[in-house]
């Protein structure tokens, strides 16, 4: 079992300067494996390699150190995430992480080569999307899936389809994030261009289709006409996938 070590407060130091090199700092590593086998779930440092290449120091917007990482390079942008968790770092969902260009972590592709030659990075915290659903539910006056998922944008009325216009960038983003996942709920599957549907390989996993799709909204460029469903649309078809409840809406 890997473990992560957290810092001993539980919460990130909000300091408003970076300190000097030398004083105490939270740090979340990937240990050796001990040889038990203990029961229960991995931790979050179970998804980076025992072996660690190389540092990366996480630091809040004002500058106060949140964790430092040993990040090996089959290591995830989730385990990474996980790892700030765990040393009293924001839940994986509030975060945000900047590289020093300026340019955010990336949940898909290799996260060492996204950090090559980069020694911090920049924790941004942002709304969880389950707050920022029920958000947007009562400012627009949505509805949700369901009681259970209060959070959940429905696509009733054509919600899923608004445009940048109707909704302004910001919302228009957050907006974006519900659609798989209100998909993922009601259904159909997304599968491969060109498959039978019948076939087993057919279906796209969702545990890979929601990583790439947030990531592509993040910047994906808009303007005031975009609506929601086009750019769901042209992010299937960039990747050869298909969606059969597009037709019609």
């Amino acid at each position: 079992q890997l473990r992560a070590r957290a810092r001993p407060s539980g919460a990130p130091q909000m300091n408003p300067a970076r300190p000097p090199g030398g004083c105490s700092r939270g740090h979340a590593v990937a240990g050796a494996a001990n040889g038990d086998n203990a029961e229960g779930p991995p931790s979050a440092a179970g998804l980076l390699d025992a072996q660690a290449p190389f540092s990366v120091q996480v630091y809040t917007v004002a500058g106060g150190v949140v964790a430092s990482l040993q990040v090996d390079e089959r290591a995830t942008a989730a385990g990474v995430k996980a790892l700030i968790s765990e040393a009293g770092g924001p839940q994986p969902d509030r975060q945000r992480l900047a590289l020093p260009s300026g340019k955010l972590l990336r949940n898909t592709g290799k996260v060492s080569d996204q950090l090559a030659d980069v020694e911090s990075l920049t924790l941004i915290l942002v709304p969880s999307i389950e707050e920022q659903g029920r958000d947007l539910i009562a400012r627009y006056s949505w509805q949700s899936i369901s009681e259970h998922q209060d959070w959940l944008v429905a696509h009733r009325g054509a919600v899923h389809n608004s445009s940048v216009g109707q909704l302004g960038v910001g919302d228009f983003r957050a907006l974006l994030r519900h659609i798989p996942r209100a998909r993922k709920v009601t259904g159909p599957e997304v599968h491969h261009a060109g498959m039978s549907p019948f076939s087993l390989q057919a279906p796209v996993p969702w545990e890979e289709i929601l990583p790439a799709w947030d990531d592509h909204v993040l910047d994906v460029e808009v303007t005031s006409d975009t609506r929601g469903l086009d750019v769901w649309q042209h992010f299937l078809a960039e990747r050869q996938w298909v969606d059969a409840n597009i037709v019609g809406w």
